[in-house]
């Protein structure tokens, strides 16, 4: 009997290929978010580390003035950074989206693999048994002849 070939193992490299590529993409994605989410946090921690030195440093007039537009600055900042972190999570759900469904596709392969495999060690047991049946046959007769 040929040896186990399965047909779709190049389709099924494909899609292993594809899905590795998802994962990276993937990667990529949760990478930026985490990025942004880390700014967003260290512009928030200027403000309150500001607020927390702005009694201590001798207010005036024009300091509050100055310190209220570098807070209105930040806060715009923030409000950017929040939006491009809001499109970032979105994109993070495609790209697991996609991932999901690269995994399914490989799944898929990999099942009609394992059912192909399934169905030849069951045809080269069967064609082994039958061979086996024919020799002991086969040596049963040399030995009656032999003996006759």
């Amino acid at each position: 009997m040929k040896a186990f070939h399965f047909r779709l193992d190049q389709a099924l490299r494909w899609r292993a290929t594809q899905r590795d590529l998802e994962k990276s993409r993937v990667s990529v994605a949760a990478k930026r978010l985490q990025d942004l989410r880390e700014e967003i946090d260290r512009r928030r921690e200027e403000i309150t580390a500001g607020a927390r030195q702005l009694p201590s440093s001798g207010t005036t007039g024009t300091s509050l003035a100055a310190w209220n537009g570098f807070t209105e600055q930040l806060r715009r900042r923030i409000r950017s950074l929040e939006a491009s972190a809001a499109a970032a999570e979105q994109e993070l759900e495609v790209r697991l989206q996609a991932l999901t469904e690269a995994n399914r596709r490989v799944q898929l392969l990999e099942n009609l693999r394992q059912t192909a495999h399934g169905n030849w060690k069951a045809e080269f047991n069967r064609e082994l048994e039958t061979a086996a049946g024919e020799f002991f046959l086969f040596r049963l007769q040399s030995r009656d002849r032999m003996g006759a």
